[in-house]
């Protein structure tokens, strides 16, 4: 995935250009939710990386996925506090 590279090589603005449009082609992506979450809050763009990091949670809570869901849990309540 192209947004996986920018993401890694720190271009986080082209990461999400590209997770934008793996959103747009499957809209219950829970992984692009959580990684452009992780990429607004690398920018510093918080309210969107919980925005995203909420919409992430839920759809790998209506997925089943524990593991990630957690994780956004802790991530959600650590942004919620900077906020």
């Amino acid at each position: 995935m192209p947004c996986l590279a920018k993401h890694s090589q720190e271009d986080y603005g082209g990461a999400i250009v590209d997770y934008n449009e793996a959103l747009r082609l499957n809209p219950n992506y829970a992984k692009a939710y959580h990684n452009r979450g992780i990429a607004y809050q690398e920018l510093g763009e918080n309210r969107s990386a919980l925005a995203d990091f909420r919409q992430a949670e839920r759809l790998y809570q209506q997925q089943g996925n524990t593991r990630y869901s957690q994780d956004l849990q802790r991530r959600i309540r650590e942004l919620g506090l900077r906020l």
